[in-house]
């Protein structure tokens, strides 16, 4: 991130954390540190999807400061492993998961997910990255990465909000890509990595419109708070934050960018003579839909 994007540094902590979660609490309605298009609904759609048990053992990708873990810890008994790149993050993730005495399921590391995985094969029960993928560039590698940790039978679910589905200016683009490192892909390059990484593509979702109607609350609840945010990021990323949720509302309304989630499953050993494609020799969903199935 360039440095005049960089929040300030003098801001009282205690001030600033009020201030977010605020905003998030307006505009997500329950606040679990997120700060995406992704909400608690959203989020144990997720989990039923992934066939979350208390058994089950997660991977998170990207898993920020630890929010959707340690909710998914809690709600379903499930162990996450949750992974970051920035320090600050997993520390923040460490220090949340001991506040809530769940030190027994969840566990931070920081880590880079664009990396070949510490982990061994067949270790996780299921793989979870929200709307960090597109920061990631080497999805493929990535792919093959959480295939080889996934268990036989085991279901991977992300979520991809930068996928190019019409005209967008170079103006629109470097809106999108506050960090420069943003990956766009056109439509079927997800599935086309996702096979090709050697999982059964199971749902694609789209989600589109819950970016859109976010985009207008992210941005009204940060101008509500706005003499706030100033003085917590600086004027410069107040208004370049602003003009990416703007831009964002309108690239999702004029269906131009576009927000999708994968689920996917790493395929169980094929039995002796068993017939790919044959009835009852295939997966099923959980049925729930969460957005425009297509």
């Amino acid at each position: 991130m360039p440095d005049e994007l960089k929040p300030t540094q003098s801001v009282d902590e205690h001030s600033r954390e009020r201030t977010l979660a605020a905003i998030r609490a307006e505009v997500l309605g329950t606040d679990i540190g997120q700060n995406s298009w992704l909400g608690v609904e959203e989020l144990d759609r997720f989990a039923a999807l992934l066939n979350l048990e208390a058994s089950h053992h997660l991977l998170e990708a990207c898993c920020g400061t630890g929010g959707t873990a340690l909710y998914l810890a809690s709600h379903y008994g499930c162990q996450v492993t949750g992974i970051d790149i920035l320090p600050q993050a997993v520390a923040s993730a460490r220090h949340s998961t001991e506040q809530r005495s769940l030190s027994h399921l969840a566990h931070f590391e920081v880590y880079d997910a664009n990396q070949k995985l510490p982990f061994d094969e067949d270790r996780f029960d299921a793989v979870l990255c929200v709307e960090a993928v597109n920061q990631l560039q080497q999805r493929g590698s990535v792919l093959a990465e959480w295939f080889r940790t996934l268990k036989p039978g085991g279901r991977l679910l992300y979520s991809d909000p930068t996928v190019i589905t019409g005209p967008i200016s170079a103006e629109e683009i470097a809106s999108q890509s506050i960090d420069h490192s943003t990956v766009f892909l056109p439509p079927g390059e997800n599935e086309r990595l996702v096979a090709e990484a050697g999982f059964r593509i199971l749902r694609r979702e789209d989600l589109t419109g819950n970016a859109e109607s976010l985009a207008v609350r992210w941005q009204e609840s940060r101008q509500k708070h706005h003499l706030e945010l100033e003085r917590i990021e600086g004027d410069v990323r107040m208004q370049t934050m602003q003009r990416f949720y703007a831009t964002a509302h309108l690239l999702a309304h004029e269906r131009r960018l576009s927000r999708f989630a994968f689920l996917a499953e790493k395929p169980l050993p094929r039995r002796p003579g068993e017939i790919p494609g044959l009835p009852g020799s295939g997966s099923r969903t959980s049925g729930l839909p969460f957005g425009r199935l297509v």
